[in-house]
């Protein structure tokens, strides 16, 4: 059974919900929702649930504020609830909705004769539990997050074409980036320059943004966000940014010397570049995550910079910026074909700085396909 649409989705979830023998489920995390309807519930302060059932029989509970946004994205049933009334509330909190959502669960046609019943353990909070338990007596609670999660980690067609074009935009952040950078800029001006071509580019709300913005000395500290630090010839940038399109999220790492780079430090790139190289030969189904991560520390420790590779080799993409697979030593999971994953080896030196570099690639039946434009070398900018 495919997951190349919202329908295809929802139908193999529910062939789940057969075979573990649960009547229903009520899915609760917003991007749970989005990810079997299309409805995005992103925003804070915005309630919806997802009632499916084992036969494929769905519904979809929402403030009356979002039903026509709901309408658009969902081919189902659709039930609304007030969530703006100047005379009795502004914000509507968990404990009302819970409310709601009870009175909604008194349908006959709803939870009719349903004894077990799938929840969010992960995420719902006690009110919609204490809720539901009071309203279906006498019913069975089991958690299917785990199921979401692992139904998430290959991508279907639909999402594949959203983490293409989110990819798309992220080397765009790159290019930006890279033109912007010049001796004497500060890691601050630079994270304007490239959010705002972006939010320019994109609009407000899916603009490209980064958790690392690191120069010189701060590039030992692996990740950070940007400071009033000025760029100086000869030291290396750490940019790892993320961008987004349609609730899925690209991610990539580049590193950047202002001016001009030193033996060592394109030495040490070298030294990267090879270990993604020998860990791509590892990116195929049925391979170990554990595995490609030693591909990858083994790789720098053979070449005299034990200790230096501190983090992850990498990890899965989707409706988060960091999800299974995960490229970790203790991690007892495999590639599968669909797993959108990164490659991200770095080395942090005390006398030379840090670099590293991250690449997304597609797990593919026979191998993978490469879905950024990887540099050749160490990029030398301003």
């Amino acid at each position: 059974m495919g997951k190349d649409s919202l329908r295809e989705r929802r139908q193999l979830f529910s062939s789940v919900l057969r075979r573990k023998k649960i009547d229903v489920a009520i899915v609760s995390n917003p991007k749970h929702v989005y990810y079997l309807t299309g409805y995005s519930t992103f925003w804070p302060r915005q309630n919806s649930l997802l009632v499916l059932s084992k036969y494929d029989q769905s519904h979809l509970f929402v403030g009356q504020q979002r039903e026509n946004d709901a309408r658009k994205s969902y081919d189902g049933e659709v039930t609304t609830f007030e969530d703006y009334n100047l005379k009795k509330h502004m914000v509507v909190y968990p404990g009302y909705v819970a409310r709601e959502f009870a009175q909604f669960l008194k349908a006959p046609k709803v939870f009719k004769g349903k004894k077990t019943i799938g929840l969010e353990g992960w995420h719902l909070p006690h009110a919609y539990v204490r809720a539901i338990s009071g309203t279906i007596r006498g019913a069975r609670f089991v958690d299917i997050t785990p199921d979401i999660m692992h139904l998430r980690a290959t991508k279907g067609r639909d999402e594949l074409t959203k983490l293409r074009e989110a990819t798309k935009r992220l080397e765009v952040a790159y290019e930006v980036a890279k033109r912007s950078i010049a001796e004497g800029k500060s890691e601050i001006e630079l994270c304007r320059d490239v959010m705002s071509d972006s939010i320019l580019r994109h609009g407000p709300f899916e603009f490209s943004r980064g958790d690392t913005w690191i120069s010189g000395p701060r590039t030992l500290e692996v990740g950070g966000p940007p400071t009033d630090r000025r760029f100086r010839r000869g030291e290396s940038i750490i940019l790892d940014l993320q961008s987004t399109y349609d609730g899925y999220w690209a991610d990539g790492a580049r590193t950047y010397v202002v001016a001009e780079a030193n033996e060592n430090q394109r030495r040490l790139f070298e030294i990267i570049l090879s270990a993604k190289k020998k860990a791509e030969a590892l990116l195929k189904p049925r391979v170990k995550c554990s595995d490609v991560y030693n591909v990858v520390a083994s790789e720098i420790a053979s070449a005299g910079y034990s200790g230096t590779f501190p983090h992850h080799a990498g990890h899965g993409l989707g409706l988060e910026d960091q999800e299974a697979p995960f490229l970790i030593p203790g991690s007892k999971e495999k590639l599968e074909e669909g797993m959108v994953c990164t490659l991200e080896p770095g080395i942090y030196h005390p006398q030379i700085g840090g670099l590293r570099d991250e690449d997304t690639y597609l797990i593919t039946a026979k191998g993978f396909e490469k879905l950024t434009t990887p540099p050749v070398s160490l990029e030398c900018v301003g």
